[in-house]
């Protein structure tokens, strides 16, 4: 069975470290673990532009379609053209894996258009609490109809059958998984620093620059955001993302070790936002604090003040108490931070999201 993995980018370059085990492979979604057991895989970047000016007549073209809104979420002109360009691996595959809600919609497009017999599984992620227009509503629906879909939690998987009318059959839950082989550590220093780590719109460092002011510690920020609250004196920021591999997953790695305890502060939202940072904090032994948000992934996994700790979304008071009930307390540390590798270990690796996806694939 032929497989194509569809991705935003930054895969083929980091495919080689992923084989041989130098790099983690948990965004590669499964396709690393499909490899090892013999399926035949092929890793596809689309990189595709955002920007208008960026474009070719073709693209600005679609882009216009886009605007108008004649085309799906997130299916940008660039986006749609170069999925285009893949029509010939397109049809050679037997199942193409999605891992946007934009790839999958370009897919579905041009299968609707060219009648290619694979079939399309999405992982989606942010459609069920964002509010689109009718017409955008609509074509989402029909379009995800016309697919298999993934999502990480029993929440959103609800809020898309009851947003998009969906048959039920047509969209199951995979819960996300790290390499836990890749995050591990054994380091801990309970005199180090707090860190947090990632990019999404959920992300509420504003919150966090705020208990960092009332808070007697250093802390480090690794996030291409850009934040507007001003930056106390015993905050850094390091900017990069996972596009830009500006700062590699080692030094990211290297950073979970120097931790004290890991913080993901987040906005109230349904989408599982936080988790990769999260998962791969705990993989590593560190104690993590998120936000309690409707959204969040696993109660197997994540228990509080057993494995995690838990604080109220956008509650300043609630953040400043959590973090400095940790750094008061380095045997509590040591205990959340080992349960929650035990945790990882056993719920939230990519062998068991690889296992779920190979019995998607056989279905």
């Amino acid at each position: 069975m032929k497989t194509v993995f569809l991705y935003r980018g930054g895969r083929e370059r980091r495919l080689p470290g992923a084989l041989a085990g130098t790099c983690p492979t948990e965004f590669f979604y499964g396709a690393i673990e499909l490899l090892n057991h013999g399926y035949d895989v092929d890793v596809v970047d689309i990189n595709y532009s955002q920007s208008s000016s960026d474009l070719g007549a073709a693209e600005k073209a679609l882009d216009l379609l886009f605007k108008a809104q004649f085309l799906p979420s997130r299916v940008y002109g660039s986006l749609m053209h170069r999925t285009w360009q893949l029509l010939p691996r397109l049809r050679a595959a037997d199942t193409i894996v999605a891992t946007t809600p934009g790839i999958a919609f370009a897919a579905a497009i041009l299968k609707s258009m060219y009648r290619f017999p694979g079939r399309i599984l999405a992982i989606q992620l942010g459609l069920a609490d964002y509010q689109f227009s009718r017409r955008r509503s609509l074509l989402n629906g029909y379009f995800l109809k016309r697919m298999h879909n993934i999502v990480y939690t029993e929440t959103e998987r609800r809020l898309m059958l009851e947003k998009y009318r969906l048959p039920a059959g047509d969209i199951v839950v995979n819960q996300f998984g790290v390499d836990t082989t890749f995050w591990q550590t054994d380091r801990y220093d309970h005199k180090g620093y707090i860190l947090a780590v990632g990019s999404d719109g959920m992300r509420d460092y504003e919150l966090l620059l705020q208990a960092a002011e009332k808070i007697q510690k250093r802390f480090i920020i690794v996030t291409s955001k850009t934040i507007d609250h001003s930056v106390p004196e015993n905050v850094e920021v390091i900017k990069s993302d996972w596009l830009s591999n500006s700062v590699s997953d080692e030094d990211i790695r290297g950073l979970y070790a120097g931790a004290s305890l890991v913080v993901t502060p987040l906005k109230r939202t349904t989408r599982p936002s936080g988790q990769s940072v999260s998962l791969q904090a705990m993989s590593c032994g560190r104690p993590v604090i998120i936000s309690e948000i409707e959204g969040l992934w696993s109660e197997k996994v994540l228990c509080d003040g057993v494995n995690v700790m838990l604080t109220r979304p956008e509650n300043l008071d609630a953040l400043v108490c959590k973090i400095n009930e940790l750094i008061s307390d380095e045997s509590k540390c040591l205990r959340i931070g080992n349960a929650a590798r035990k945790a990882v270990s056993m719920y939230a690796n990519t062998g068991s999201w690889a296992s779920r996806m190979i019995k998607i694939f056989e279905y």
